[in-house]
């Protein structure tokens, strides 16, 4: 959808530099490059904007990202900027925090604004665009969502490979198993697990081969008969980092792969597919045997989705926003700037939320068992998912089945 700011080419760039940062921690082999050049994040907000409004609601969409564009020159996220050859990077406050994406509405496709604060800043702007376009819809919501590690040690007789069940960093703290996938990279023909990359990559600090356990402590303890396989790869985050502005990035997806080994004390076997509870009958367990995308999962705006994850076990949600642009999550009480993210909101009347600390990588589906995205992180109002295409295409697997 999006040309000359594509979401793997933005990816590989922030690759190249986010390993010139951190190079001492992980093999650059797993990491495959482009050729692109730098990429200006704001310039690749502004793409992604236009293409995606464009896209679902033609040249009044169009028209509305412009206004946006504006917008977004003005309360710049807190990312690389280029301006001929100098970089400025500016830190945001939530009185001009301003993010956006596509919701529907009384059964049409509208642009939702989503700011932090009312009698605001971010807010008069929003203001101005809705009276300027009707049909947008303003939305209060805390901007910066949290993926927090967990306070809690979840007590369950029994952890296995399921998705919903407790995985971590042998020295991280506890996230959820998303789906059971096979690598598809050359020379590769094994079957492994996914799950967020700031929970298994302890946020860029890990490397490849560290264990993986099930569970993560403090579920369970760290001992080698948790052990269900060794890091392979996982997908490069950069947080806000005054020292290093050069480096501020987007970021485009967050999983991680693991690599199932059965080891001699390994007690654990892998399921033969991603089974998940069924919403109809939560006792029963069905196949997630596909995963949809863009336009598709764009129609099931306003639907119930459902996830199955560690600390809140089986939720029900509505899909209530696409391609959201520049969505700040805090993790570990660090800032990172998420783009082309979705929204589910608890469904109504719900006294929970959809996500909490403990849930990132859950794994998010349709009442028909498609899967959609993947847990970043959330609040009471609403979590945020990075979409399942693009994470298992990033990492270059497919779902088992």
């Amino acid at each position: 959808m999006i040309t000359q700011f594509n979401r793997s080419a933005y990816t590989g760039q922030l690759t190249r530099d986010m390993l010139a940062r951190v190079d001492s921690i992980i093999q650059n082999e797993d990491y495959p490059m482009t050729d692109s050049s730098a990429i200006n994040a704001e310039m690749y907000v502004e793409a992604a904007t236009t293409s995606i409004f464009e896209h679902y609601l033609g040249e009044y969409g169009a028209k509305i990202a412009n206004c946006l564009a504006e917008a977004n020159r003005e309360m710049p996220p807190i990312v690389r900027a280029l301006i001929g050859e100098n970089s400025y990077c500016r830190p945001q406050v939530p009185d001009r925090q301003i993010s956006w994406g596509i919701t529907r509405r009384d059964n049409k496709l509208k642009v939702a604004l989503l700011v932090e604060k009312p009698n605001s800043h971010a807010a008069s702007v929003a203001d101005s665009i809705k009276a300027a376009y009707q049909g947008s819809v303003i939305r209060f919501t805390a901007a910066r969502a949290h993926s927090s590690p967990p306070q809690h040690r979840v007590p369950r007789t029994e952890w296995s490979l399921a998705p919903g069940s407790s995985i971590a960093h042998k020295e991280g703290f506890p996230g959820s198993i998303g789906c059971l996938v096979r690598s598809l990279d050359d020379g590769e023909d094994w079957p492994g697990l996914v799950s967020a990359s700031h929970v298994l990559s302890k946020s860029n600090r890990a490397k490849s081969g560290d264990a993986i356990l099930v569970p993560g402590h403090p579920d369970g303890p760290r001992i080698n008969t948790n052990q269900c396989g060794s890091l392979a790869r996982f997908l490069l985050l950069a947080d806000y980092d005054q020292e290093a502005l050069e480096s501020n990035y987007l970021c485009c997806t967050d999983a991680a792969l693991v690599k199932f080994e059965r080891q001699k004390s390994c007690r654990h076997t892998l399921p033969d597919a991603t089974y998940v509870p069924d919403p109809k009958d939560p006792d029963k367990l069905m196949p997630v045997c596909e995963v949809i995308g863009g336009d598709v999962v764009a129609e099931r705006l306003g639907e119930r989705v459902y996830k199955i994850g560690r600390t809140t076990g089986l939720t029900e949600g509505v899909l209530e926003l696409v391609g959201v642009q520049r969505q700040i999550i805090l993790i570990s009480s660090k800032e990172y700037v998420y783009t082309n993210v979705l929204g589910v909101r608890p469904i109504p009347g719900s006294v929970t939320p959809f996500s909490r600390p403990g849930d990132s990588g859950s794994l998010v589906y349709t009442h028909d068992g498609k899967g959609i995205g993947l847990i970043i992180g959330g609040n009471e109002d609403i979590s945020w998912l990075s979409p399942l295409d693009a994470c298992l295409s990033e990492l270059n697997v497919k779902l088992l089945n």
